[in-house]
């Protein structure tokens, strides 16, 4: 079952390798069985790979700026009551290993969670 929702806001990068990384991310973050849906709060003239707009698991929200941390949270608040949610940066990915639904149940406990990171090379190893 899904656990999470993620909010994030897609971007474009002139460098190639950052914008791959980006996608690779977004891949990612839809493959994962535990994420519910993949919101994205869209600045304008931004384009997003139609294979995301296409994927069932990705809604898109049009915010016409650069998100702040108050937009997510009135977002989460609105649109995502009750949910789990997980504002994230772009270049992150959520472990699809992690128990997510474990997590989630946790927050009953009034628990505020930051995460960590660990950094992947283009080939998908950890450095």
């Amino acid at each position: 079952m899904a656990a999470l929702h993620v909010i994030l806001q897609y971007a474009n990068d002139s460098r190639p390798d950052r914008q791959a990384e980006y996608d690779e991310c977004v891949r990612r973050n839809l493959a994962n069985p535990q994420v519910a849906l993949v919101h994205n709060l869209l600045d304008e003239n931004v384009t997003v790979p139609q294979t995301f707009r296409e994927h069932p698991k990705y809604r898109e929200h049009p915010l016409g700026r650069w998100m702040t941390f108050a937009d997510a949270f009135s977002f989460a608040n609105a649109q995502l009551a009750n949910e789990a949610c997980a504002l994230i940066n772009l270049d992150i990915f959520l472990d699809p290993e992690a128990n997510w639904e474990e997590a989630v149940g946790l927050l009953d406990q009034k628990l505020i969670w930051c995460g960590s990171r660990t950094e992947f090379d283009p080939a998908g190893a950890a450095a």
